[in-house]
């Protein structure tokens, strides 16, 4: 898959283990994107795509194993940074 997201060229994206984000700039751009990493994933693959759990989000808003992205920064979530630290 890492190299699928790549070939497309110009978007940015995280994986850890079977979650993963793409970055795009805009929502126009997000559906074209999501459609072929689900295309992608079931026929290539052939993983079933919960698609209850995708999703398009702004950066600011989007969250990923209790972290979000925002302004080039990684920052954790709230309520994950308390139960890391406890």
């Amino acid at each position: 898959m890492d190299k699928e997201v790549r070939s497309q060229g110009r978007h940015k994206f995280a994986r850890y283990a079977d979650d993963f984000i793409i970055l795009v700039k805009s929502q126009r751009a997000s559906e074209p994107v999501l459609k072929s990493i689900n295309q992608y994933l079931t026929t290539k693959l052939k993983l079933v795509v919960n698609v209850q759990k995708s999703q398009m989000d702004k950066v600011g808003q989007s969250k990923l194993l209790g972290f979000t992205f925002n302004r080039g920064k990684i920052q954790w979530r709230a309520k994950r940074l308390h139960i890391f630290k406890q």
